[in-house]
């Protein structure tokens, strides 16, 4: 499933955000939101220490801050299958400032990372899961956090429902001229520097796991990392409602070429084998730290070799 979404429409689609959170109807709506906290602190013996834990008000002011100080990116469909896929092994590590790909961010992917069950304020339809803002928050009592908010695509989540028989196509239709694309549905913090998971084992620690895969894997080889800017008549619409046609970069995937070795000899096997993707920690001398870098699915031992298994396989080549 992929949306028709294209990587220029978001700055108009960060706009229209920010204009909805500041809407008379809406403002009311998050004054009155009972949201779980975003970060708790337990000792030893799992007493609550600490939490943070923002008003409803509070949150909606700061992903309007969030927002306005957001870097846009756009990851393709082929590139968000290897985020989830990746992100299901990436082992656990103490992300750093540096491993974001900016300090504030808003990234949609062209399709869901997600599907999950709206219980809250719902009726059971299942939402999806594609877009995520985040960015460095400084508190005093707790350290350096990291914030993430997630979003679901709404129109594919309304379509759903139609296909599903829960409402109609005007109904829809209604619902998707009357409210931006991307919907707020949830969000979490985690402390930076510290090596630990977010949030423990819920489903906002995978979509944040698959947020962290997507930031590393946008900044190794295998990605393709282009920018683009919005199409003239958006930019001019931005201009008069006096929002910056920010640019907005695209992550792809790079289509590797063939090859049997990943940099070892292969000329003392006798067959081929394929390699399941897997992450392998490297060494960075730079930075002086370990971090994950992902080993994409491969084909190893000499061409023409029989394969092992006899299974087929399909080479991507440049």
């Amino acid at each position: 499933m992929t949306t028709s979404i294209r990587p220029t429409d978001l700055p108009e689609l960060r706009a229209e955000l920010m204009e909805h959170y500041q809407k008379p109807n809406i403002v009311d709506s998050w004054a009155r939101r009972r949201a779980p906290a975003a970060l708790e602190f337990r000792d030893a013996n799992g007493m609550l220490m600490a939490k943070v834990n923002p008003t409803g008000d509070t949150r909606r002011l700061l992903e309007i801050g969030r927002l306005e100080k957001a870097e846009l990116f756009f990851v393709s469909a082929a590139m968000t299958d290897v985020a989830v896929a990746a992100a299901a092994t990436l082992p656990s590590f103490a992300v750093e400032e540096f491993d974001l790909p900016s300090s504030a961010g808003l990234m949609i992917f062209e399709k869901p990372i997600a599907a999950d069950a709206n219980t809250e304020g719902g009726y059971g339809e299942t939402v999806y899961i594609a877009g995520a803002s985040w960015n460095i928050i400084r508190n005093q009592k707790a350290g350096t956090l990291l914030w993430l908010s997630f979003y679901i695509d709404l129109h594919q989540t309304l379509d759903g429902e139609v296909a599903a028989g829960g409402i109609t196509e005007a109904q829809a239709a209604r619902e998707k001229s009357c409210q931006p694309r991307y919907s707020y549905t949830t969000d979490g913090a985690k402390l930076l520097s510290v090596k630990s998971e977010l949030n423990g084992n819920s489903v906002l620690n995978l979509w944040g796991r698959t947020i962290v895969a997507a930031w590393l894997l946008s900044q190794q080889p295998l990605a393709d990392v282009s920018e683009v800017e919005a199409d003239r008549a958006a930019a001019k619409r931005l201009k008069r409602a006096r929002h910056e046609a920010r640019p907005v970069r695209v992550v792809e995937l790079r289509r590797p070429s063939s090859g049997g070795g990943q940099g070892e000899p292969v000329s003392n096997y006798q067959h081929q084998w394929i390699v399941r993707g897997h992450w392998r920690n490297q060494w960075h001398p730079k930075r002086e730290v370990h971090r994950p870098v992902w080993i994409a699915p491969h084909v190893k031992g000499p061409e023409g070799a029989p394969l092992l298994g006899g299974e087929k396989v399909y080479a991507w080549k440049r």
